[in-house]
């Protein structure tokens, strides 16, 4: 260290010399002497300063700089490529790849003893298999992202040895095996559509048999219900109505209605349901070619052998339904062989001329 004066101080004690002589020869005392102590504590100020500036000693000795960043942290990688994990489904397993990143964890001196690779590997292996194992294979796309996403962070295996992370997931299914669970997925709607089919059959099956069949009269009225603008079809058609409720129900044809089906030739003619050759009223002709008015006087007298008003009922609407049709000869022949009374009659006649 010098012991010099800096130049600084040496002018500054020059300068203040000169000054305080001058005050002292031309000033009066009340003037020089407060002037000439203040400017004597200035310089010694000064001079105590430059003196520790030239020797460079601080006055306190300051704490070295923080640093906030982590020491860097030295990662190393693994990759692994076609590792079998298992699926939800049996003999169905996935095909793992990734790149396995890891580092040795702080103040964990193994790395002499163990083989710190192996053991990062086995860990995202566990990771991945405690997922894969609870997933159905055919989900394939949705798992691999699924997988990403969980062993995309860092954590620490189970001896505490390291952390593991993966990187570049992926995971696809063997070739066969994905086309093996899509013939499985096409067979499986192919079923699904034919039970579908096979409860309609059966369903339309029940209607048929216990409701539309169940006995000849049945199909009688659900066949004029679909075809109400048909009712001389209806009549033609009752005989095999009536052979289709038999065959249905694995019984005879009604005794009733054998007359109708033109195959039994020793079916019971008129005279076993009417009582003679006619009909009460004396219009049932007796020979083969039967019009629709006789079936349907026939067919009404066997199922309503009363005269009531049911009976009446039926014939006037089953009448004005044919003369809708402009069938009025078949009307008025429907009409007269079951003699209405009066009032019905004048209903009748008042709704034709309607």
């Amino acid at each position: 260290m010098s012991s010099g004066r800096s130049p600084m101080t040496v002018f500054l004690a020059v300068t203040g010399g000169v000054i305080l002589t001058g005050l002292i020869l031309f000033a009066p005392w009340w003037v020089w002497v407060p002037l000439t102590g203040a400017i004597a504590v200035f310089l010694l100020v000064r001079t105590v300063m430059s003196d520790r500036a030239s020797r460079r000693l601080p006055l306190f000795d300051p704490d070295p700089p923080y640093d906030p960043s982590p020491p860097p942290v030295e990662r190393r990688q693994e990759p692994i490529t076609n590792v079998q994990l298992p699926s939800e489904c049996p003999d169905y397993c996935f095909l793992f790849s990734a790149t396995v990143v890891w580092s040795p964890r702080q103040n964990v001196m193994v790395e002499t003893t163990a083989n710190m690779a192996a053991l990062a590997v086995d860990d995202v292996l566990r990771r991945a298999r405690e997922i894969t194992e609870k997933r159905d294979p055919r989900e394939v796309s949705l798992v691999r992202y699924e997988l990403g996403g969980v062993l995309a962070r860092m954590q620490a295996d189970r001896g505490g040895c390291l952390e593991a992370m993966a990187e570049s997931v992926d995971l696809v299914l063997p070739e066969e095996d994905r086309h093996r669970l899509e013939e499985l997925a096409t067979v499986r709607k192919k079923k699904d559509v034919w039970e579908h089919g096979r409860k309609f059959e059966q369903s339309k099956r029940e209607y048929l048999s216990q409701d539309v069949l169940k006995d000849p009269g049945s199909a009688v009225v659900w066949h004029l219900a679909r075809n109400d603008d048909q009712v001389e079809k209806t009549v033609n058609d009752i005989g095999l109505l009536a052979k289709l409720s038999s065959a249905a129900n694995n019984h005879e044809i009604p005794e009733t209605f054998m007359r109708y089906v033109p195959e039994f030739g020793s079916a019971p003619s008129d005279d076993h349901i009417f009582g003679n050759g006619h009909s009460p009223n004396g219009y049932g002709p007796q020979d083969d070619e039967k019009t629709g008015a006789d079936h349907f006087e026939a067919f009404v007298r066997a199922e309503f052998p009363e005269d009531g008003q049911d009976r009446r009922l039926l014939v006037k609407r089953m009448a004005l339904a044919i003369a809708k049709q402009d069938r009025h000869d078949l009307a008025n022949d429907i009409l007269r062989r079951f003699d209405p009374p009066d009032d019905a009659q004048d209903q009748w006649d008042a709704d034709q001329e309607g």
